[in-house]
């Protein structure tokens, strides 16, 4: 299984007249995906976060959602590394 997670914006109204006309721009927030991908290449497990939650609470359920029986192997950037991992 790989793991991976990526950020996801939406402009809304207000962003989208701050850049057409100029002025100051508010304080920017986003979402993350998290995923997680099969040998076969199917998306078996997901979990969006807001952008401050740490890549390292979301590998767990990642794990979980997937709901195979037997995971062999999980590969995962560093972000999901760390002492509770």
């Amino acid at each position: 299984m790989v793991i991976d997670s990526t950020g996801i914006k939406v402009y809304g109204e207000s962003e989208w007249l701050v850049f057409k006309h100029g002025g100051e721009v508010k304080r920017r927030v986003w979402h993350k995906l998290h995923i997680g991908v099969s040998k076969e290449g199917l998306i078996v497990s997901r979990v969006m976060t807001n952008h401050i939650t740490d890549d390292r609470k979301c590998l767990e359920p990642l794990i979980e959602q997937a709901n195979q029986e037997k995971i062999a192997e999980v590969l995962a950037d560093g972000g999901y590394d760390g002492n509770n991992t």
